[in-house]
């Protein structure tokens, strides 16, 4: 039986590591506070963005897709594989994320703010769209 994913939050201080359980192709990581504002979001660089910037993806069977999903697909497959990506790392499965530090692999969409006392929330986004998250508490010094 494989085991559902889970995010543990490793607290030194005000020091906080994201341990992924097991380690996921994460293609979204998102902290907030306690009033819902974004305080960190790291995205893989090949997330696809829109005209407005934003990080879009989307993971279906190819025999769920769209026709011309399937008919592009046939013909990138028949030019042959694609280039090797600038961030090959970014394809290996993330098991640790310390906050505040970018996985090689990824960029900063939005800079890590100081962990003050109170309550938070991870989200991490695998590439299968699936999604685990977790909270946590920074006491007070």
């Amino acid at each position: 039986m494989v085991a559902e994913p889970s995010v543990e939050v490793v607290l030194v201080g005000t020091d906080a590591t994201f341990r992924i359980t097991p380690a996921l192709p994460v293609m979204l990581l998102y902290v907030y506070d306690q009033a819902g504002t974004l305080i960190w979001h790291v995205t893989r660089h090949d997330v696809i963005r829109d005209r407005g910037g934003e990080g879009r993806f989307m993971a279906i069977p190819i025999a769920d897709a769209p026709p011309e999903l399937r008919i592009a697909a046939a013909q990138s497959e028949s030019v042959g594989r694609p280039a090797e990506p600038r961030h090959p790392s970014s394809k290996q499965p993330l098991a640790l994320v310390q906050y505040g530090v970018v996985p090689e692999g990824y960029q900063e969409e939005a800079p890590a703010a100081p962990l003050a006392p109170g309550r938070y929330g991870v989200l991490v986004i695998a590439r299968d769209a699936s999604q685990v998250g977790a909270s946590f508490d920074v006491p007070d010094a």
